[in-house]
């Protein structure tokens, strides 16, 4: 039947990303959609149809072709209005391209759909779960400068699973620019203590310590985040590098306001050969 060969047809295509040849998947999967819209394949359902469309999307996201990609998300939404998969994936392109406006109203789309599937185990491989998307439209409201839509929709994700480490992140983030430092730091220390791989919530914490003024604080904190990332096994080496390099900035600027001037000019040249090794 229709159906089923275009289940072996895409199958076929997530058998070519696995093995990263995006390229070729791209190629195939316009063979799939001239096919589709043939006379003989009529009977094939609209959530098929919109999952060839939404494989399409990842396809092009991978290739970091976000307008595109979306132009084919819109498409399978269209045809099939509660596709998840499209509608998250929508969510992580409009995080991307900055379409923070247009992310909210995602969100608010995807909430109310995700509670009419709640029991289908779909949402538990590939698709966030709803704190996630909470977060996720907190970080759009933060970036619409929409601060205190933002800090509710935070609290509303804290609220539905407190173990959400990005959660009480992009909540430091939000209270740091409201400039409540000390607030921010407790919850940039509770994310650590979720998630203590995170070297974005090392970064944030640094800049929480400067701004309350705990240099010696930071210095420790630097200590912790160089440990970890050198310790990791899931971080390739140039980007090991990469995250070192806004530690040292943060030593170099905690040991210069603590007046250790001999170990700052250390911490410049260990600064100097990083930036070295990345040309």
């Amino acid at each position: 039947s229709s159906p089923l060969y275009f289940l072996v047809l895409l199958l076929k295509v997530h058998e070519y990303q696995k093995l990263e040849k995006y390229d070729d998947a791209i190629q195939y999967m316009k063979n799939i959609l001239e096919k589709l819209n043939l006379p003989m394949h009529d009977s094939v359902t609209p959530f098929t149809k919109s999952i060839c469309y939404f494989s399409f999307g990842v396809l092009l996201h991978h290739k970091k072709k976000f307008d595109e990609s979306r132009k084919y998300l819109d498409k399978a939404i269209e045809i099939e209005p509660e596709n998840l998969l499209a509608w998250n994936l929508k969510i992580i392109n409009c995080n991307s391209t900055g379409d923070y406006k247009e992310g909210v109203h995602c969100c608010e789309k995807i909430l109310p759909i995700m509670k009419s599937w709640s029991n289908d185990p779909i949402l538990k491989n590939g698709i966030s779960n709803e704190s996630e998307i909470w977060t996720s439209k907190a970080r759009f409201f933060n970036g619409l400068d929409q601060n205190q839509d933002a800090l509710e929709c935070c609290t509303h994700a804290i609220k539905i699973d407190k173990q959400n480490a990005k959660a009480w992140l992009e909540k430091s983030k939000i209270l740091f620019e409201l400039e409540e430092y000390k607030e921010s730091l407790e919850c940039c220390n509770t994310s650590l203590d979720l998630d203590g791989n995170n070297v974005e919530s090392f970064a944030h914490k640094l800049s929480c310590l400067m701004w309350l003024g705990k240099f010696d604080e930071m210095l420790e904190c630097i200590g912790e985040a160089l440990n970890m990332i050198e310790n990791s096994t899931s971080i390739y080496s140039e980007v090991k590098m990469l995250a070192k390099q806004p530690l040292y900035i943060h030593k170099l600027t905690a040991l210069e306001c603590l007046n250790r001037h001999k170990e700052a000019i250390k911490c410049a040249d260990m600064l100097l050969d990083v930036h070295k090794k990345l040309k």
